[in-house]
């Protein structure tokens, strides 16, 4: 696959720390009589190494020309395990299994079964050979799997000639750890691996490759070690099966899982080998966790075929004063780019050939012009970018007859008064959002208490003319009261008359305000449980980040999302493994979205060239984005995909 690496216009691109974090890598700009030979030898590297980052460059350089370098002042934090290389074994880190102290009884025997409890450091192997047993008789013996990892004080039955014994109880020390490579962590309620890898900067696999015991999922109060971000080591990539644990309940049984989860009794053997003698009060067992049924875009073959794709972000690579600490923008725009690639390596990975063409932007009209009127866009596939909606409109209406798909990634404004039928917008609008967030509570309303809180700003007042009809639908008997607030505060009194004790209540703010919505949820919040009280948004407060999250779980916030991370998904820690290991960070949002963005473009246009067929495949979601394009009637198309998210058990869920 040829990418035009070479003109990767990251003129900034990895170059000094994004915010606490520095890059592995910048760039350079060619100037007059330099030659790979020249420049490596000024660096002191290779040009091997300089061309295996710019493959492109064998072809020759020119004046101006930005190349990625390696970054002087990268302070290596961790030491890279490559993928082909063995993980010799005294240089990963040492399993260790760490447990409280709790009573383990020592090995008994009874009717010529020993019954032997498992201890730190302890695997199959080695028990077979302490008891001269073959793995297959003891997995048949102990109804193991054959990948199954076993605990600390579990119980395994091996064949032994000896007498019977009593068992003896003994207190197992707490294993030591090299406190200056290992952080100790106890689980809390709530904590999962996502909000592990962030806080602690290292990804899933890291976690389960020091705490094996973690392979079926966190338990509360479990004490496990977390790498302190010195040593990233690569472990197996394969996606498995997506599962969900659940904990089996008294009087569950197999029909009433299959009613809860649609899974069938011979899904769930096979999956949980050890539910062949049944179903036990406290068992974890592994609930597959089937693809939506939107995900309806048909994935052909694509191996052999080729795609042009021009790809317009606003680096601003000629100014040399912006730098990553200083502008969210440059990060944001690197990592919109950084996530783009490792979608067009896995296309490539599939089989498609594409030609990748970067311009700089700089978010600028005459660099805009100067790209349109020097480039010959006649055999371009797609365009993705550019980023603003001001200067997408001007390429797209300088090349309205060329019917090439332009991609529009992150804007929210509404792109039908372009008025070009191959201008596709990718985000959402506000006001999709909004009535996304409607058509969801009109749906499911079953005569619950219905309040508005707003402010008095005339145009909250016009939208609460619109909610109320809306949900109203003729019907004058549903009565909306609207709670305002005025001078920074809401009257407690309003709230105590329409709140209701013995009714469901759900409140819909519509507002702009942050201090409306600041209001509301203290307000609300503050309510004993009997209340029972649902809180809508039509968008995500600007402040949510400052708003007690115990109160946001407390009222199950609702609001519309044009994006959603399952926190537990193999897929999203698979990317963030990879990411981690190219660009020595985790991605962002911004990351995810050009990854999102360009994957499911470039799928679809090599599935079908055709772009209305196309973008009208049929529904797809990515690694945070839901895809659903439909025609605008103004020109061109708009994604219909929104998120319904809910704050429950303290994680953000899409509501069904």
């Amino acid at each position: 696959m040829k990418k035009q690496i070479g003109l990767l216009i990251l003129s900034f691109f990895i170059a000094i720390a994004t915010f606490s974090q520095e890059k592995k890598y910048t760039t350079y700009r060619v100037v007059d009589n330099e030659t790979i030979s020249s420049i490596s030898r000024k660096l002191g590297i290779t040009p091997y190494d300089l061309l295996k980052l710019n493959p492109d460059a064998k072809d020759g350089i020119n004046i101006d020309e930005v190349l990625i370098i390696p970054n002087v002042k990268y302070k290596k934090k961790t030491s890279e395990v490559r993928k082909s290389e063995t993980i010799k074994e005294q240089e990963a880190p040492k399993k260790i299994e760490l447990v409280k102290k709790v009573k383990l009884e020592r090995d008994s025997i009874k009717n010529g079964i020993l019954y032997h409890t498992v201890r730190p450091q302890e695997t199959v192997y080695s028990l077979c050979k302490k008891y001269k047993i073959s793995k297959r008789k003891a997995r048949k013996l102990n109804k193991l799997r054959r990948k199954s990892v076993l605990s600390v004080g579990q119980v395994l039955k091996f064949p032994t000639k000896l007498q019977d014994t009593k068992p003896v109880v003994v207190i197992p020390k707490e294993p030591e750890y090299d406190t200056k490579k290992y952080v100790g962590y106890t689980v809390k309620q709530y904590d999962t691996f996502y909000s592990l890898t962030r806080k602690y900067n290292v990804t899933k696999q890291q976690i389960i490759h020091l705490n094996p015991q973690l392979e079926h999922g966190l338990k509360v109060e479990d004490f496990i070690l977390i790498p302190r971000n010195t040593e990233v080591v690569i472990v197996n990539e394969s996606i498995e099966p997506t599962y969900k644990i659940h904990k089996v309940v008294a009087k569950e049984g197999f029909y009433r899982l299959k009613q809860t989860y649609g899974v069938s009794e011979e899904e769930l053997i096979r999956l949980n080998p050890e539910l062949k003698n049944g179903l036990k009060v406290g068992m974890e067992i592994k609930i597959p966790v089937k693809k939506e049924e939107e995900n309806l875009m048909y994935e052909g073959d694509i191996q052999g075929k080729e795609l042009n794709v021009v790809i317009m972000l606003p680096f601003k690579a000629d100014d040399n004063s912006k730098t990553f600490a200083k502008s969210k923008l440059l990060n944001r725009v690197t990592d919109f780019y950084l996530g783009a690639m490792i979608a067009l390596e896995k296309l490539k990975e599939k089989g498609l050939s594409v030609n990748v063409k970067v311009f700089d932007t700089k978010n600028n009209s005459a660099q805009v012009a100067t790209i349109l009127n020097s480039y010959d866009f006649s055999k371009t596939d797609v365009i993705i970018g550019p980023l603003f909606y001001s200067k997408f409109k001007e390429v797209a209406t300088k090349l309205r007859d060329k019917n090439v798909p332009l991609i529009s990634p992150l804007s929210k404004k509404d792109h039908g008064t372009i008025a070009v039928k191959s201008a596709i917008q990718n985000n959402a609008t506000k006001t999709q959002m909004a009535n996304k967030m409607l058509s969801y509570i009109k749906e499911r309303y079953t005569n619950q208490n219905l309040m508005i809180i707003t402010d008095k700003k005339t145009k909250d007042n016009a939208n609460i003319i619109k909610v109320k009809s809306y949900l109203q639908n003729n019907n004058t008997a549903i009565k909306i009261p609207v709670l305002y607030m005025k001078d920074g505060y809401i009257k407690r009194e309003l709230f105590a008359k329409n709140i209701k004790n013995k009714k469901e209540n759900w409140v819909i703010l519509v507002s702009d305000s942050e201090a409306t919505s600041s209001v509301a949820v203290d307000n609300l919040g503050v309510y004993e449980k009997e209340y029972k009280i649902t809180l809508f948004g039509l968008k995500k407060p600007k402040n949510i980040d400052k708003i007690k999250t115990h109160f946001l779980n407390r009222l199950t916030f609702h609001y519309p999302s044009t994006n959603l991370i399952d926190e537990e998904s193999e897929e999203i820690s698979k990317f963030q493994e990879i990411y981690k290991t190219k660009y020595g960070a985790l991605p962002s949002d911004f990351s995810y979205k050009g990854y999102d963005t360009t994957y499911d473009a470039l799928l679809r246009l090599a599935n079908n060239y055709d772009i209305s067929k196309a973008f009208q495949e049929g529904k797809s979601k990515r690694l945070e984005s839901k895809f659903s394009y439909i025609i605008n009637p103004l020109g061109g198309y708009y994604n219909d995909g929104v998120f319904i998210v809910k704050y429950d058990n303290y994680r953000l869920k899409e509501a069904k």
